[in-house]
Parts: C-alpha cells; sequence; structure tokens
C-alpha cells in the first residue's frame, strides 16, 4: 500500500473513530459489563422551533421513526392498548464495514401534565438473540419562550460484536451523530 493508500485508510478510520463534535454536544459514556456487554448513558439537551403539541407529534409519529434517525430503516406500532404502544423498529448498524440488521422492540408511553410539559419513556421489551439487552429512555419536554426544550436522557445495555477499541468508539460517535440529525431533523 502506497503513501496514497495510507492517507486515505487513515482519513477513513478518522472519519469513523474520531469524537464528533457539534454545538449541542451529546454527552455519551460508556462501561464495559463483566458479561461482555457494554452499557451505555446518554444525555442530550436541544430545542424544537415550536410548540410541545407539535414536537410531541414528531417525536410519538412511531410510522415514520427514520424521518428522525437515519440508521432506522422502518417503525411501526406492533400493538398498542389505552396509552401504552409496543413500538417496533428496525435500524441498520455498522462498525466500519461490517454491518448487521437489528429489530428492537419498545414499550412507550407518553403524557403531559400541563399545556407546557410533557414525558415520553420507553424500555426495550426483552427477546431473544437481541444485541440490545435492555434500555430505558426518558424525553422530557418543556414549553418555554416559544420553543419546547428537549432532553433525551437514555441507559442502554448492547452486545457489541467488534474489538473493543474499535466498537466501543464508533457506537459513541453513532450515538452522538443520530442525535444530532435528530436535533436538525425535528426541525425541518
Amino acid at each position: 500500500m502506497g503513501k496514497v493508500g495510507l492517507i486515505s485508510l487513515f482519513l477513513l478510520l478518522n472519519t469513523y473513530i474520531s469524537p464528533l463534535y457539534s454545538a449541542n454536544n451529546p454527552s455519551v459514556t460508556f462501561t464495559k459489563e463483566n458479561d461482555g456487554t457494554h452499557t451505555f448513558l446518554i444525555d442530550f439537551k436541544f430545542s424544537y422551533h415550536g410548540n410541545i403539541d407539535n414536537a410531541l407529534k414528531k417525536l410519538t409519529n412511531f410510522e415514520n421513526l427514520k424521518d428522525l434517525n437515519p440508521t432506522i430503516k422502518d417503525s411501526y406500532v406492533e400493538k398498542s392498548s389505552l396509552d401504552v404502544y409496543f413500538v417496533r423498529s428496525k435500524f441498520r448498524d455498522c462498525v466500519l464495514f461490517i454491518c448487521r440488521n437489528i429489530s428492537m422492540l419498545e414499550k412507550v408511553t407518553y403524557s403531559c401534565s400541563t399545556s407546557i410539559k410533557c414525558k415520553i419513556y420507553s424500555a426495550v421489551v426483552s427477546e431473544d438473540n437481541n444485541d440490545i439487552k435492555s434500555g430505558k429512555t426518558s424525553w422530557d419536554l418543556f414549553y418555554l419562550d416559544n420553543k419546547t426544550e428537549i432532553t433525551y436522557s437514555s441507559k442502554i445495555n448492547i452486545f457489541i460484536d467488534a474489538p473493543d477499541f474499535l466498537g466501543e468508539k464508533f457506537i459513541v460517535n453513532s450515538f452522538i451523530s443520530n442525535l444530532n440529525y435528530l436535533s436538525k431533523a425535528i426541525n425541518k
């Protein structure tokens, strides 16, 4: 491999492994567990330039979650009852050049205590052979000064089938990239 090839390889790896930064600066940390899984803690705060009802409609449009996350290829309500939704998401997960399709089922509830405050809560439903072992996510929406402040907090336990030095860093960067995409997509 010549110099051009090495430089190209370095730039490619740097794109996928280097930290991604944005004005929103999501916080993503991880811990490697004894069973080989990784627990990721994610915190992200951003603004939606609209009222809380429209923000809630966008975040709970379960048939079109792919509009808010580029890795989601399909999503739909598998079943629902009263205020509980079981949402199936199918997404494509890639670590460098190794990709796989993953399906995840989440139990989602949401409610508004006032016209200026809402909460969405989701939890991963455990299924056999699932790479996402568990996860809990909350979205807090608060309407203030003609915009909706959205706080996203998540704790996800994932099995990573890649070398630690690649898998961990790449997944952190994927989360950051997807959250930045979300903050832009929701404001379209």
